[in-house]
């Protein structure tokens, strides 16, 4: 009796779990033990464990992120800030080359009857396209800094008018392979900005090529080379009075009388009177203005040909910076004629 309502006592506890007829005294003890059957889901509840090798894999995934160690870019485009240039070095930008030949400061350009007024900055440069076809050319895309780290973009209007002024223009010209060609960049700057750096790129391709950082003469380096030039100029008064006279007869339209002033070669090139026709087309070309002045600042060069850096003052006030090449003949300074110079002549 006792061994039955112990089996009913034990078939009420287990009714929600297994429910098996005709249980006899000796079923309970091999029930108690075929309850521990579901321990071996456990142990596959363990397998689970594998989840952290999952976890694993991603963590192996995670120095995929290697694209962060990838500084080389960033290390090339420090480079041009490396590689520096100084005026009259030619400067090797990748496939072109950059020459600055001449930089300077002013607070007026004057060409083709307009005045740019302000503070400018004016760079001469050649530049030589390494390509293998003809290109043609934007505006050049240099940049200019100054030591307040403050940053300058070219002044077209400035520019375009200097370079045909100058015959050094290469905006929306065709660089030929190989080809040597003179060019310029004007820039507006801040009033008594100084320390300026220049940053050349190539005209062609400037973010494929190399870059070069410029350091250009500050104001105060100018204002003592030009003293230092203007004590060798007024010892030699001659050189002084022949500019003086020169531009003397250009501001009378003396042509003829600026014909007598020229070296041999330059006149053996053009006759007198087509040099008077040509200065006349010039003349109407430019300025309107009467030259009141002119004014020998340096000279630099080696005798017999030296190159006079001469500023013009007109009657409105505005002046005009001028390389003028000299040439000593016979022992009497002389005008000479550049080959740009005869090519822009040529044009007219």
């Amino acid at each position: 009796m006792k061994c039955k309502l112990h089996s009913l006592a034990w078939v009420a506890f287990m009714a929600g779990i297994l429910a098996i007829p005709g249980l006899g005294c000796s079923g309970t003890s091999e029930q108690v033990e075929n309850a521990d059957p579901p321990k071996p889901k456990t142990v596959q509840v363990e397998k689970t464990v594998e989840v952290e090798k999952t976890v694993k894999v991603k963590s192996k995934a995670e120095p995929s992120s290697e694209p962060t160690a990838e500084p080389t870019p960033d290390e090339d485009q420090q480079e041009p800030d490396e590689m520096m240039c100084q005026i009259g070095q030619e400067c090797d930008l990748g496939e072109s080359r950059a020459t600055v030949t001449n930089a300077e400061q002013t607070e007026s350009i004057s060409s083709f009857g307009e005045t740019f007024e302000g503070d400018y900055v004016i760079v001469e440069f050649d530049y030589t396209y390494g390509g293998n076809t003809p290109v043609d050319l934007d505006e050049p895309p240099f940049q200019l800094s100054d030591g307040d780290d403050n940053t300058y973009s070219l002044d077209f209007e400035a520019t375009s008018s200097y370079g045909i002024e100058e015959n050094r223009n290469l905006i929306y010209e065709t660089a030929q392979p190989g080809v040597t060609a003179p060019g310029t960049a004007v820039f507006e700057v801040s009033p008594n900005a100084s320390d300026f750096t220049l940053f050349v790129v190539d005209l062609v391709s400037p973010q494929a090529n190399d870059a070069a950082m410029i350091p250009l003469p500050d104001s105060a380096q100018a204002s003592s080379s030009s003293a230092q030039s203007s004590e060798t100029s007024s010892v030699d008064s001659t050189l002084d009075s022949f500019v003086s006279s020169y531009y003397e007869a250009v501001s009378r339209k003396d042509w003829s009388g600026t014909y007598s002033m020229l070296d041999a070669q330059s006149r053996s090139v053009f006759a007198e009177d087509e040099w008077i026709e040509k200065q006349t087309a010039r003349d109407a070309t430019t300025s309107t203005s009467t030259l009141n002045s002119s004014v020998v600042n340096s000279v630099s060069g080696e005798e017999p040909e030296l190159l006079a850096d001469v500023t013009l003052v007109y009657d409105d006030g505005s002046e005009e910076s001028l390389g003028v090449p000299i040439r000593l003949e016979d022992g009497e300074y002389k005008r000479y004629l550049t080959d740009d110079d005869i090519a822009y002549l040529e044009t007219l």
